[in-house]
């Protein structure tokens, strides 16, 4: 996997995700409601991108009918928040909690699935963070 950061608009990309996806929240008739600030970011559009659909698939997917979700991207004392919340079901603190532990044998396999997706979105996050923290570090 290439690196390749370039400056673009962050806060258009989520809005341009979310409408890409529109198909799938409207047919659970989910209301989407997205907050963002217009910020720019130098990173690769496509890597983030990767992370954002899938936080953004799981939102969809594990919200009910007729049920909610909110994006909100904002500039907070110098650093990008990025948050995304919706009424759906949560994750077991079990398995929340086997997230954050190298450690972790799964019970079953519903609970093997879940714990192996949400590792797969934090290693992601995590990989993304790296890369921008030795960029910047390189500045």
């Amino acid at each position: 996997m290439r690196f390749e950061p370039q400056p673009y608009r962050l806060s258009r990309q989520i809005r341009k995700l979310v409408l890409v996806c529109e198909r799938q929240w409207t047919a659970k008739n989910i209301e989407m409601e997205v907050t963002a600030d217009e910020l720019n970011i130098c990173a690769d559009e496509d890597l983030l991108s990767q992370v954002w659909v899938n936080l953004l698939h799981n939102a969809i997917k594990f919200t009910p009918q007729d049920g909610r979700v909110c994006i909100n991207l904002h500039e907070h004392h110098g650093h990008i928040e990025f948050s995304i919340a919706d009424n759906g079901i949560a994750l077991p603190m079990k398995i929340r909690r086997a997230c954050s532990s190298a450690f972790t044998r799964p019970t079953n396999g519903r609970q093997q699935v879940a714990i192996l997706a949400a590792m797969s979105v934090k290693m992601k996050i995590y990989r993304i963070l790296l890369i921008l923290f030795i960029l910047s570090k390189n500045d």
